[in-house]
């Protein structure tokens, strides 16, 4: 190899050196941005997630404050539960619709106060769904409609259907505990 092969080579392998020293500090420059950007996205969530939580517990103070204003009745769950119903059916005649796959949902406690809820389908003409749960919604007798999704019916087109989520607020009873008779379990016969 010739003095001038082996300075070409020399120079080659420095500006493949020079190249690849440039490529390695884009690639860390890019991925310090993306590392940046990954940390100024999780302060926006956390950001976010700590007015959603200010909200949340303002929210909350607020219907506690108003409940306390409320001259709120106790009764007990099932009869909560059957009032909440009974009430549901009332304002769904009222607007001259049905309740369909009506079902329970957990109870909610907050601070003295519990939430009976139920969830129903009501299938028919937007206005008479509205007049519903307008006729339901009614804060001043503690009943509320919490949650609402419309979608199209797919059977007429004139109708919708509406996924309704319904609360009454009550306080409860201090609970009765009945003594339960202990129950003896069949013993197989010899």
């Amino acid at each position: 190899m010739t003095a001038r092969e082996s300075r070409l080579l020399i120079l080659t392998i420095l500006i493949g050196m020079g190249i690849a020293t440039w490529l390695v500090w884009s690639w860390a420059d890019e991925e310090k941005a993306k590392a940046k950007q990954r940390i100024e996205e999780a302060g926006m969530r956390k950001d976010r997630d700590e007015q959603y939580l200010k909200v949340w517990r303002a929210e909350v103070v607020a219907v506690r404050e108003w409940l306390k204003e409320r001259n709120v009745p106790s009764m007990t769950l099932a009869n909560a539960s059957s009032m909440l119903l009974n009430r549901a059916q009332e304002a769904a005649s009222r607007g001259g619709v049905r309740l369909d796959d009506v079902k329970f949902l957990d109870v909610i406690s907050e601070s003295g106060f519990e939430q009976a809820r139920m969830t129903a389908t009501i299938t028919d003409t937007e206005e008479n769904i509205y007049q519903s749960l307008m006729a339901f919604h009614d804060p001043e007798r503690l009943q509320v409609v919490r949650a609402l999704r419309v979608q199209p019916d797919k059977k007429e087109q004139s109708q919708i259907v509406a996924d309704v989520e319904m609360r009454l607020y009550y306080k409860p009873l201090e609970a009765e505990v009945a003594d339960v008779p202990e129950v003896e379990e069949d013993q197989p016969n010899d």
